[in-house]
């Protein structure tokens, strides 16, 4: 068996997609695996006991109080990962992250190879996921508001028109990438670099906590190497084979508290972790503003726009964690 403890964080009722991704980590003969269970429904975690009881003893479950969210449940999974004294690497999963065959073996082989001329406690492996454009995290922008910039809004409308045709011809052919961020879903590393980097901020409570906690690492002289031959496929996706990405009228469609969360998070990342100040960034914020001011008007949903408002307010005055406000 591989040396590798898997870390799975699931919530809600979603044993159906856990079910498959623990299979697939079996197949691959991993050493371990840790479930952190973010509160899911009662009826998921009888399914997920039922299962483990007939299914396998290399599993331990973690059961959380309330969601965490992805950084806190990630931070819980890997304090227990890195106890392990038979296990020295750890890979990330969502729930719907299906391993393909063979990928621990790939990545264990990739990373002594990268081992070979970088520090193990100084790079991690990103898995290709297969739905995802991971290409977009080779470089960490600067002078940009919340992914908005003024210089590139004429590409921004050509991708949305030609979204699927755009994305697909980047993802299809692409040798190893080093990138600056990643998601969580798919980061594999020796249990040394967290020693060396710290774990997951739990205060990033629901979105942004794995590009703080990646970034965190390449700002500081580590790597991320993107392999594409490591293939994850995700199992939890919309119609169509592909996640929708976000844009302006989302912000006045979706759950409150979720756009709160990532507003927030996502200026404070801008702000305290990057440190961009710049005067550029200052134009693309009130452009960008004054665009959702406007199709607040047009929506009549001013009770939003002040959401939105708080939500930047917030993360520019370093105000994160679980906000009682905005409950999930």
């Amino acid at each position: 068996m591989k040396n590798v403890c898997v870390v799975i964080v699931t919530h809600g009722d979603r044993f159906n997609f856990l079910q498959k991704t623990i299979q697939a980590c079996l197949s691959n003969k991993v050493k371990r695996i840790v479930i952190v269970d973010n509160k899911s429904d009662i009826k998921s975690q009888k399914r997920l006991k039922l299962y483990l009881d007939a299914c396998s003893k290399i599993i331990k479950i973690i059961n959380l109080n309330w969601n965490t969210g992805s950084a806190g449940g990630f931070k819980a999974g890997i304090k227990k990962a890195i106890n392990y004294k038979d296990c020295s690497h750890i890979l990330l999963l969502d729930d719907d992250n299906v391993l393909s065959k063979n990928t621990i073996m790939v990545i264990l082989n990739k990373f002594n190879n990268l081992a070979l001329t970088h520090k193990k406690d100084a790079f991690l492996i990103s898995c290709y996921r297969v739905c995802l454009n991971q290409l977009q995290h080779m470089k960490v922008k600067n002078g940009v508001f919340l992914g908005f910039c003024i210089k590139e809004l004429t590409l921004k409308i050509f991708k949305t028109l030609f979204y699927k045709k755009t994305r697909n011809q980047i993802n299809e052919f692409f040798n190893e990438k080093e990138i600056q961020t990643a998601p969580w879903g798919g980061l594999f590393f020796h249990k040394s670099l967290i020693k060396k980097y710290g774990l997951p901020r739990e205060d990033f409570f629901l979105y942004s906590g794995d590009t703080e906690f990646t970034y965190r690492i390449t700002n500081n002289y580590g790597k991320i190497f993107l392999i594409p031959e490591a293939k994850i496929i995700d199992i939890d996706l919309p119609m169509g084979g592909e996640k929708s990405s976000s844009n302006l009228l989302s912000y006045f469609n979706a759950t409150g508290s979720k756009i709160y969360y990532h507003l927030r998070n996502s200026v404070f990342f801008e702000i305290h972790c990057k440190k961009d100040r710049t005067f550029i960034r200052e134009i693309n914020k009130f452009i960008y503003i004054s665009i959702l001011k406007i199709l607040s008007l047009f929506q009549n949903k001013k009770e939003r726009f002040n959401l939105i408002m708080q939500a930047i307010n917030d993360g520019e005055n370093n105000k994160l964690g679980y906000n009682p406000k905005f409950p999930l």
